[in-house]
């Protein structure tokens, strides 16, 4: 390299003393002193070594362009590779997760209870399962998109249940359990013992997943049961009070016959006619004991309701006589006196 003032050579690096060699000052020569030969050697010399430099730079260029080109290309592999490792990976989790909701989705629809989805507040019917044809005899095509009123046997029953999960969202419940009265598709009367969740987005409940068990049979077995345990009460206390009306009517006429024998005994001279009378009078007794006992031993027949009813008629006047004449003795051993005004015809 040289630095040249009005063609004057005022500097050359080592590199121009080598191409000048042959001048021993070069320092302030004029340019054109130098031959046209010498010249020619010059720019000979000048694009060799620009040659040399263009060939080396591009080399460098083509070197450093061919190792930007592998780093590339290996780039791009690499996140070929991790495109297809992460869709594979996406493939897989997404066969995953169809797989879990056939999974999912035969559990709901093999449940044996109900299963609502609901939207709220309006209280409208998203999703439902197979159960609910079973117990309610609707479709889940009939009821998705209606209100949960259907189920319910009037208004005021529906407003009454929507009180409760009003109350239970106001308390930031996430759980309420109910027992309600329903009716199915032809409006017959179902139990059952439900189970609601809510679902809470900003803290607004937005829906609300329920789940029906049916106790029907369970609650009309309670009913049952609870029927025939107040039957079984009054059973007992009829009991109780058929037991004192035996206990009587067993002890009356024992009264009667033992006043009779006494007297038998004690008067031996009683007229004959009498003491036939009197004897009369405890055979009378001693059939109504017997009639007595054979109603005791009827009860296990008036429990089972197999007890047949006799008509017949019956003769007033030798009724009331035979009770005059039965009650007369234990009365006069009271100091009491009886008196009979019988005015029936005989």
């Amino acid at each position: 390299n040289a630095f040249l003032t009005d063609s004057l050579i005022i500097y050359t690096n080592r590199n121009g003393k080598d191409v000048l060699g042959f001048v021993s000052k070069i320092q302030g020569m004029p340019w054109y002193l130098v031959t046209k030969t010498d010249k020619s050697r010059i720019f000979n010399i000048l694009t060799a070594k620009l040659l040399t430099i263009s060939g080396i730079s591009l080399l460098l260029f083509l070197l450093l362009t061919s190792v930007l080109i592998y780093y590339y290309n290996k780039s791009q592999k690499d996140i070929y590779r991790s495109l297809y490792i992460s869709n594979l990976e996406l493939l897989k989790s997404q066969n995953k997760i169809v797989e879990h909701e056939k999974i999912l989705s035969s559990i709901y629809n093999a449940a044996a209870e109900v299963i609502l989805t609901i939207e709220l507040p309006e209280r409208r019917i998203t999703h439902t399962n197979n159960a609910i044809e079973q117990i309610f005899g609707w479709k889940p095509a009939e009821v998705i998109g209606n209100s949960t009123a259907i189920f319910f046997p009037d208004d005021k029953a529906w407003e009454r249940t929507g009180l409760i999960m009003q109350d239970a969202i106001k308390n930031k419940q996430v759980f309420c359990h109910t027992e309600r009265k329903l009716v199915n598709k032809n409006k017959q009367p179902i139990y059952c013992d439900v189970h609601t969740s809510f679902i809470y987005q900003n803290d607004i409940a937005v829906k609300a997943v329920s789940v029906y068990h049916d106790i029907t049979e369970i609650k009309q077995l309670i009913d049952e049961l609870t029927d025939a345990r107040a039957q079984a009460e009054r059973n007992e206390k009829y009991k109780t009070m058929l037991l004192a009306d035996i206990a009587h009517e067993v002890r009356s006429p024992l009264n009667g016959v033992l006043g009779f024998s006494e007297l038998l005994l004690m008067k031996p001279d009683i007229p004959k006619e009498k003491r036939i009378y009197y004897l009369e009078i405890i055979k009378k007794t001693g059939d109504r004991m017997s009639e007595t006992i054979n109603d005791i031993m009827e009860l296990s027949r008036i429990e089972a309701g197999a007890t047949d009813l006799k008509i017949s008629s019956v003769n007033l006047y030798q009724m009331t006589d035979y009770f005059y004449a039965f009650f007369k003795p234990e009365a006069e051993c009271k100091g009491l006196e009886l008196r009979l005004h019988n005015r029936l015809k005989t």
